[in-house]
């Protein structure tokens, strides 16, 4: 993401049942940013890890779209609270995966995140 970053503005879509947003901010529990990577791409947890080359936060809230989230732990409440668009696990089996890969397009699309045929900003689907 940090290669990505030096690059241009870019947009990410995680689909995942967890979160992975637990950082110091909000949780005691917290061992390695490893298993949290959604929390110091988006800038949150130590500046070391966050703003690597002064380039932090690597992506901006309002270009992440996370699909599938099927928990709600308590300690990652105020994920909702951002600009990151949340669509859970029923949402997601509801529309479907095209409907979903679509609405996450036209979400990014909306802030100016083109698709990889721009000169000048790339969408990249980062999946687990």
């Amino acid at each position: 993401m940090l290669a990505l970053r030096k690059v241009s503005r870019f947009g990410l879509v995680s689909v995942d049942g967890h979160l992975h947003f637990r950082h110091f901010g909000n949780s005691v529990r917290l061992g390695a940013a490893a298993g949290e990577d959604l929390a110091p791409v988006t800038g949150r947890g130590p500046e070391r890890l966050t703003s690597i080359d002064g380039l932090g936060p690597l992506v901006r809230d309002d270009n992440v779209v996370v699909q599938g989230e099927r928990e709600d732990y308590p300690e990652w409440r105020d994920f909702h609270e951002r600009d990151i668009k949340v669509w859970n696990l029923q949402e997601l089996r509801t529309s479907g995966f095209a409907e979903a890969a679509e609405r996450a397009v036209e979400k990014l699309r909306g802030n100016g995140v083109e698709g990889s045929g721009s000169n000048s900003t790339r969408t990249f689907w980062v999946t687990r």
